[in-house]
């Protein structure tokens, strides 16, 4: 596994970009801190792997833009494309995406029975077309213990747009 501990960024035009080769699969965050970043996939954090790990961290005011390329404009914080990604205790604030996912893009193979997590999190304030906090394509979600407060899109989905399906548990979603 490869681990990124402790990780501040500030102000970048492309803060992190991360592929995997089949052999790892796996990529841990902790403590990921991230303000003012753009980029065209993930404004602050794009991965590309399985069982990727965010835990504890803030988002904070990161863009991601469509430039016309494929899969340009999807989460605002993170674009996680792979299977059996976990997100726990983050909060994601007034990050905005030009596509899908203001505040957090996952993507996985369509199999709902490897689904991802995302518990104990907090998503204020976040924007996109499409999804103003989350964007789950192709993936089974869990989501527990979270809050969504003020998220809004300009089509589908103001705080969560899901298109295979999810667990809820002990959310709250105020829009006022």
């Amino acid at each position: 596994a490869e681990n990124a501990n402790n990780a501040n960024m500030l102000t970048n035009k492309s803060i992190i970009f991360f592929i995997l080769p089949p052999i790892y699969k796996r990529w841990y965050f902790t403590d990921l801190y991230s303000f003012n970043n753009t980029a065209n996939r993930g404004g602050s954090t794009f991965v590309e792997g399985d069982n990727t790990k965010v835990i504890n961290g803030v988002l904070d005011n990161n863009r991601a833009i469509f430039n016309g390329t494929e899969g340009s404009g999807r989460g605002g914080g993170l674009d996680l494309a792979g299977e059996r990604c976990n997100v726990y205790d983050i909060d994601v604030s007034d990050n905005y995406d030009s596509n899908e996912g203001g505040a957090i893009y996952i993507e996985g193979n369509g199999d709902i029975s490897l689904n991802s997590n995302i518990s104990h999190s907090t998503f204020i304030n976040n924007h996109a077309v499409n999804g103003g906090a989350i964007y789950a394509s192709g993936i089974l979600v869990s989501i527990i213990s979270s809050n969504f407060n003020h998220n809004n899109v300009t089509n589908n989905g103001g705080s969560l747009f899901l298109n295979v399906g999810a667990f809820i548990s002990e959310c709250i979603f105020d829009s006022e």
